[in-house]
C-alpha cells in the first residue's frame, strides 16, 4: 500500500489501522517511496527484534579517540596561553 505524506497527515488513524491489521505501508513523497511503515508482529518484526537483540549483545567498543582529542585540546589550549614555552 502506498500512502502519500499528505494522505498520511489527513488519514493517520486509517493508516495506523491498516498497519495494525498487518499491512505494509510505503510512505511516498512526490510518488517516490521514502519510508516503510511495517507491523512489528510479522516476519519483519521478528527480524527487527533479532537485530535489536544482536545490537544489545554487541560489546561496547572504546577506541580511546575521545581521550586523545581531549588531551590534544588541552595541549593546544596550554600552548595558546604560553606561546613562548
Amino acid at each position: 500500500m502506498d500512502v502519500g505524506v499528505r494522505e498520511l497527515r489527513n488519514h493517520t488513524a486509517d493508516v495506523i489501522a491498516a498497519v495494525e491489521a498487518g499491512e505494509i505501508v510505503y510512505l511516498t513523497s512526490h510518488r517516490r517511496r521514502i519510508a516503510v511503515i511495517t507491523p512489528v508482529n510479522g516476519v519483519e518484526g521478528d527480524l527487527l527484534r533479532a537485530l535489536m537483540e544482536r545490537i544489545d549483545r554487541t560489546p561496547a567498543f572504546d577506541s580511546g579517540l575521545a581521550e586523545a582529542v581531549e588531551a590534544s585540546r588541552a595541549l593546544y589550549q596550554t600552548q595558546e596561553r604560553e606561546p613562548w614555552s
